[in-house]
């Protein structure tokens, strides 16, 4: 951090290098889920999450005093306020930004000036800055929780929908309390706790920053200075007693979530806007969109409350594929996080995609059916050979067609074996389809050769298998999935 400071009389500018070494969006990790899981599984994802440096979508309304005391702080915030927004708008570009000032009743003529929206034109800002004046004031205590008062309300602010509301509140004295109904022709007095409820009902943040400007001696305490010290304006003109006490500033920005910084010089003060931002903090949730039938997400816990800046907090994510999900299909989901204001105000911080493989558990179908000789002629069918017995064997002659059929893979491998294979011996694979003639010889080897004429005719056989016993034939599909059926072919004549 560089700072070069340069004093004439008040005029006090710092150039600030204000490097804000912190990630300017928000982290997920990780960022994609992609995995496989068979139907009625589970799996466990820890989650992560990392909160920006600065609150997301931040309207941040810079308020100062610019009663006569506040002359060096105003010309601090006219030489830096371009480099302060430059510094947020490089962490959260999102970022607009409001002005306004505030003096007192019944002297000066307007105890709130509101003079710049929130907006993202920050040379709009900078100008709205640089018509601060400092001047009047007339007792210690000022106006501000009249300012307060109209910035909680909103009319014509510019409060963004979804954002984080922020007023950076500069000063150097306490406020009077109350401001009363006399003064400001509202129908109610604004007393510290009807200003801090409506702040607090409005969602914005206060970060209060309290300059000692030395004046008045020996009240030092700025914005938390004891209201009924030096006033008497109010008393005298609007015959009031005012009842305010010490620590005003700190008791607001506690209540809203925000932060108070005592500035002991110019230079502090600036730099305590941004060390104030930093030290929001902000909710975090989640929310599943665009999840699949038969995908199941869900994290916990729902939502972490009041996460400062460029924190991570962890979430359990656990991911159920459904007993009757569609099998072979990818089956997909978008988790959103959010973080601001729980559970309404949410600015999209992050997401994640999830992509679930749905395993195939099903084994294919498999079976053996008679069928043509080399030459594609007909074979008579089992029962009416004449082979020894009532009804003969099946198929005789050993023509068979083999076929697999997967709810998946729509070439399942087909494999040949024979009962009592010890160790296990396949002939294969084989596509689905494949004519074979499978001959039996419990006294030979067993064997596998391709079939056909010397002539390129008779090839509606492809192989010639022999087995020592009857034949299993087993289907084995991409997933490796296993199912198997048997033949009954008769060994040779005797």
């Amino acid at each position: 951090m560089k700072k070069t400071k340069i004093i004439t009389g008040l005029l006090v500018t710092l150039l600030l290098t204000l490097a804000l070494a912190l990630p300017a969006v928000a982290q997920v990790e990780p960022p994609v889920v992609k995995a496989d899981l068979a139907p009625g599984e589970s799996m466990t994802v820890i989650k992560e999450v990392t909160t920006s440096a600065i609150p997301p979508n931040p309207d941040i309304y810079f308020m100062c005093d610019t009663t006569a005391s506040m002359g060096p702080i105003i010309e601090a915030m006219k030489a830096n306020a371009g480099a302060i927004m430059a510094q947020i708008l490089a962490v959260q570009p999102s970022a607009q930004f409001g002005v306004g000032n505030y003096k007192d009743f019944p002297y000066d003529p307007y105890a709130f000036q509101h003079q710049q929206a929130i907006t993202a034109d920050t040379v709009a800002v900078s100008a709205a800055i640089a018509a601060w004046a400092a001047s009047g004031g007339y007792d210690w205590p000022e106006g501000q929780f009249y300012a307060l008062d109209r910035l909680a309300d909103g009319t014509g602010i510019g409060w963004r929908e979804i954002g984080t509301e922020i007023v950076v509140w500069l000063g150097d004295a306490p406020a009077h309390d109350p401001v009363p109904n006399a003064a400001t022709g509202l129908g109610y007095d604004i007393t510290e706790a009807t200003v801090t409820a409506d702040l607090v009902a409005a969602g914005i943040k206060v970060i209060a920053i309290s300059w000692d400007s030395g004046d008045p001696s020996p009240y030092r305490l700025g914005l938390d200075d004891d209201p009924n010290v030096l006033g008497g304006d109010y008393a005298a003109f609007y015959g009031i007693v005012e009842d305010g006490t010490p620590g005003q500033a700190s008791r607001i920005a506690a209540a809203t979530g925000g932060a108070y910084l005592f500035a002991a010089t110019p230079q502090e003060a600036v730099e305590a806007i941004l060390d104030g931002i930093e030290q929001l903090t902000t909710d975090v949730w989640w929310e599943v969109v665009e999840c699949d039938p038969g995908l199941t997400v869900e994290l916990e816990p729902a939502v972490y409350y009041d996460v400062p800046g460029d924190t991570t907090v962890q979430f359990a994510e656990y991911i159920t594929v459904a007993e009757d999900a569609p099998q072979c299909e990818t089956l997909t989901a978008t988790v959103i996080f959010y973080a601001n204001e729980y559970p309404e105000e949410g600015v999209v911080i992050g997401e994640q995609q999830i992509s679930i493989h749905v395993v195939d558990i099903t084994p294919p179908e498999v079976w053996c059916i008679e069928s043509v000789n080399p030459h594609g002629k007909t074979v008579p069918p089992a029962g009416k050979t004449t082979l020894p017995g009532p009804k003969g064997g099946q198929n005789e002659d050993g023509f068979y067609q083999l076929l697999a059929e997967d709810n998946c893979d729509p070439e399942p491998e087909i494999y040949v074996s024979y009962i009592g294979a010890d160790p296990m011996l396949l002939f294969g694979p084989f596509d689905s389809g494949i004519v074979v003639k499978i001959t039996e010889d419990p006294e030979a080897s067993p064997f596998c050769k391709k079939m056909g004429s010397s002539k390129g005719q008779a090839g509606a056989v492809a192989y010639h298998i022999r087995l020592p016993s009857d034949p299993v034939i087993y289907a084995v599909d991409a997933s490796g999935n296993m199912n198997r059926c048997q033949c009954l072919v008769p060994p040779p004549p005797k």
